[in-house]
């Protein structure tokens, strides 16, 4: 028991210095950008999955991300929309259902792919914007 702690020790620390942000930072960021476009109240993330990435430098890495954002709010509104077509074009972040480009009423999920830049700070990862 006494030689497992220090391997975990040395492990923890491993992974918290790893050059590249999980997952989960990824959502946080974007969950965060959503905030600041006002979106976290009527829209949430669901299914993000990288599915590439670079480290640009040691305190840069890229991301391809495919993920989902639901609607979630009753009563669709017109400013609500605008709010979410702004952040998705400001991520400029590429549709991955083309036939069906954005939210409607029949189907409140949107299907998205976009590269994230992660920057490497000293309170964690944070996306570039």
């Amino acid at each position: 028991m006494n030689k497992i702690v220090p391997v975990l020790l040395i492990f923890l620390l491993l992974v918290a210095c790893s050059g590249k942000p999980g997952d989960a930072q990824i959502e946080n960021a974007l969950n965060q950008k959503m905030t600041e476009f006002g979106l976290d109240k009527g829209f949430k993330i669901k299914n993000l999955k990288r599915t590439n990435g670079f480290e640009e430098n040691k305190n840069t890495y890229i991301a391809d991300v495919s993920y989902e954002i639901e609607y979630i709010k009753s009563g669709f509104t017109m400013p609500l929309y605008e709010k979410f077509v702004a952040f998705v074009n400001h991520l400029q972040t590429k549709v991955e259902n083309p036939d069906k480009p954005g939210l409607n009423m029949i189907t409140p999920t949107c299907h998205l792919h976009s590269k994230i830049t992660m920057i490497k700070t000293d309170n964690g990862w944070m996306m570039k914007w």
